[in-house]
C-alpha cells in the first residue's frame, strides 16, 4: 500500500491509499486533487522518485494548472508535509493494528488532524516567507 497525501494551508488536505506508485497512480493522485481543490492555486512538491517524472504527469499537472516542484534529495525540511508524515508514523507506531482497513483508518484520521494544526502552515510560513509578502502568499494560496 502507498500513501498520497496533500497538504493545503487553505485548502482541502487529501490522503490517498494506491495499490503501487506508478505513473497511472500518481496521474490520478494529482487530478483528485485538483478535484477537491477547484479554482485554487497548487503547488505539490515532490521528490525525485522515479514515477513522479514521466511526461503524463507533467502533461497532467500543467492542464489542471498545477505546479509541480521537485525537491532535491535529502531535503525533507523543503516539504511541511514530512513532518506530518514523522507525527504520522508516530501516531501508528503507538496504535494496536489489526487490520490493513485499521491502518488507513489510523493514517488517514491523523494525517487530517495533523494537517489541520496550524503549527506546520506557521512552520513553513516562518521558514520561506518573509513577513512583508505574508498577505501575498495567503492571497496566492486563496486563488483568483
Amino acid at each position: 500500500m502507498n500513501t498520497f497525501g496533500f497538504y493545503a494551508i487553505n485548502r482541502n488536505n487529501l490522503v490517498n491509499f494506491q495499490i503501487r506508485s506508478r505513473k497511472e497512480n500518481v496521474t490520478y493522485f494529482i487530478t483528485t486533487t485538483r478535484e477537491k481543490n477547484p479554482e485554487k492555486r497548487i503547488v505539490i512538491i515532490l521528490d525525485n522518485f522515479r514515477s513522479h517524472h514521466p511526461r503524463i504527469i507533467l502533461k497532467t499537472a500543467e492542464s489542471l494548472n498545477i505546479k509541480l516542484m521537485f525537491r532535491s534529495q535529502y531535503s525533507f525540511d523543503i516539504n511541511q508535509i514530512e513532518f506530518i508524515w514523522k507525527s504520522v508514523k508516530r501516531v501508528v507506531s503507538i496504535e494496536s493494528i489489526n487490520s490493513e482497513e485499521k491502518l488507513k483508518d489510523t493514517i488517514k484520521k491523523s494525517f487530517m488532524e495533523l494537517s489541520g494544526m496550524v503549527t506546520f502552515a506557521k512552520r513553513l510560513a516562518e521558514k520561506f516567507l518573509i513577513k512583508n509578502t505574508m498577505a501575498e502568499v495567503i492571497n496566492y494560496n486563496q486563488g483568483p
